[in-house]
């Protein structure tokens, strides 16, 4: 055999790559709402931000390491191998509040065998709504007011996961903005309702007749993690006035409400008379001009 060669023999081992078995989410909400961890469906994950999703993952095989991809950004996530279950792996993916909108897990054998085409999950991210609030009372946006009056204000706000502060806002003709932190009495409900009894008397420096106070009230809700949420409501007026003039304003509201009550006893007269005529127009009708209705 002149001048032929034979290598050694060698074995070959052919493996199959890891791919993902079976996978559990549980989300982890935000200490501020107050809901306890709860399992999620990879085919609907609607994840508020600042939630933690915790992955746990079962490979088809004993795995050493993995990591997650985040999708949208370039961040990996690590994974870490169950002490347990060689074929376990898990992890940690926090929700910020953009760049995010799904993640493929990719995992590594004990023989470096990478895994390939990685399923991709996809992932809503939910962001908390800012409070909603309306003041109630007074009704109307401008009121009259003297400088010694007590003017009474009642508001009304709801949050998805809770009202953190409220506060009663002013300024006197377009001036400096002052702010009345407004009792809450420790309580984080997700509707509050409220009224303040504002005592015009006690602004430092006084009022004096002339000037306008425009006021509103201001929420914040308890999300310390990727807020807080704020909101004001429209701003309404208070002019100062005489008491002449406060009195005369009142007497204009009376007048006019009167004339509101005279309109509807006008209007339910009429319509008393429009359905007798259809009750004597229909009984004609139906028994003649000379017959009545047996009672």
């Amino acid at each position: 055999y002149l001048n032929d060669g034979r290598s050694k023999v060698h074995k070959v081992r052919v493996l199959a790559r890891p791919t993902v078995a079976g996978m559990k989410a549980r989300q982890q909400f935000p200490e501020y709402t107050g809901f306890p961890e709860t399992p999620r469906s990879l085919a609907d994950l609607s994840l508020l931000s600042g939630s933690r999703l915790k992955l746990t993952i079962e490979a088809n095989k004993p795995v050493s390491k993995g990591y997650i991809q985040l999708h949208g950004s370039t961040n990996r996530v690590p994974l870490i191998a169950g002490m347990e279950n060689s074929k376990e792996l898990e992890g940690v993916i926090g929700i910020p509040a953009t760049n995010l909108t799904g993640f493929s897990i990719h995992t590594v054998d004990e023989h470096d065998l990478v895994s390939q085409d990685e399923a991709i999950y996809r992932v809503d991210v939910l962001a908390d709504r800012a409070p909603q609030v309306r003041i109630t009372y007074p009704e109307r946006r401008e009121e009259l007011i003297t400088p010694t009056a007590r003017m009474l204000i009642a508001f009304e706000a709801t949050d998805d996961f809770g009202i953190g502060a409220v506060q009663l806002a002013y300024r006197i003709d377009r001036g400096e903005t002052n702010r009345i932190d407004l009792e809450l009495e420790g309580k984080t409900d997700r509707l509050v309702k409220r009224r303040y009894d504002w005592k015009i008397a006690d602004i430092q420096p006084a009022v004096q007749e002339g000037m306008a106070i425009e006021y509103w009230i201001e929420v914040r809700d308890n999300n310390n993690v990727t807020g807080p949420g704020i909101s004001a409501t429209e701003r309404n007026v208070a002019r100062v006035v005489s008491p002449e003039e406060k009195r005369q304003d009142l007497m204009n509201r009376v007048g006019a409400s009167l004339s509101s009550i005279d309109e509807a006893a006008s209007d339910q007269k009429s319509l008393n008379d429009r359905l007798g005529e259809l009750i004597r127009s229909r009984a004609e009708v139906q028994f003649g001009p000379q017959e009545q209705p047996d009672e």
